[in-house]
């Protein structure tokens, strides 16, 4: 099982690095389908366990990303993890989310502040209204 679990997360770890490609078009093709990946993770047993890495390697992407085609792919699968902590009950996780999307929203460089702006966008379509009254009793 242990071998299993390392050799599904060196596979994970080698698609998303497409999200690292000079290639626009590979960068893209990884984005938009790195959801099909996190739905994997969801149903995996242990697969929580890589879910923060991803969100790091998805949000430090966001920020460095040049095409906003890509930017919205990311944003999207940022959403979907929130959603996926929200439904799981890990709202201090999807709470932080939020904040750094607030962040980037507040950043001085035009470039960022539209970034967050997707991300915020993005992020508005998660949850429902029970779980954003457990939400808001954090904040």
């Amino acid at each position: 099982m242990a071998f299993q679990v390392a050799e599904a997360s060196g596979f994970i770890r080698q698609y998303l690095g497409g999200l690292q490609s000079e290639d626009l078009e590979i960068r893209r093709m990884a984005a938009d389908n790195s959801r099909h990946l996190l739905q994997l993770l969801e149903k995996t047993t242990g697969g929580s366990g890589i879910l923060g890495h991803v969100t790091e390697l998805f949000f430090t992407r966001l920020q460095e990303e040049q095409s906003q085609d890509v930017v919205s792919r990311l944003a999207g699968g940022l959403a979907y993890l929130a959603d996926l902590r929200l439904r799981t009950g890990e709202l201090s996780s999807a709470l932080e989310l939020l904040r750094r999307a607030e962040a980037l929203e507040a950043a001085p460089s035009p470039a960022l502040r539209e970034k967050g702006e997707r991300l915020a966008e993005a992020l508005g379509r998660i949850g429902n209204d029970r779980i954003f009254n457990k939400l808001s009793t954090l904040l």
